[in-house]
């Protein structure tokens, strides 16, 4: 499991198939440290830039997080900026509601002639 943010979203045709990609920007793996030092709970993050840079099938995101900007002074010469991951329920309630039920033939139907 990765976290990224995705840049955007688009239709590829993948073997004559319209298939809805994402353009995601990897984040970095927990500092291991304060990963630690906080049981496991704490996972602070660096951005990628251009080497996390991603092409991925929508259907493999699986939640939708919060990633905020923060400074957790572990290391004094540290100067990258960091990241707190923070992620919501939201997504998964919908998806165990069957709220988003629906909404594919929608978009499909609104997409209709867009290659």
């Amino acid at each position: 499991m990765e976290f990224a943010e995705a840049l955007f979203y688009f239709y590829a045709r993948i073997d004559n198939v319209r298939t809805p990609l994402a353009l995601v920007s990897v984040l970095s793996r927990p500092d291991m440290n304060l990963f630690k030092e906080s049981w496991w709970t704490v996972w602070s993050v660096t951005e990628q830039h251009d080497d996390g840079l991603r092409v991925v099938d929508v259907k493999s995101i699986q939640s939708v997080v919060a990633v905020i900007p923060h400074n957790h002074h572990c290391n004094e010469d540290e100067s990258d900026e960091r990241f707190f991951i923070w992620e919501y329920m939201g997504l998964e309630m919908q998806l165990l509601s069957g709220a988003l039920d629906g909404e594919e033939d929608d978009l499909d139907r609104d997409l209709d002639g867009v290659n």
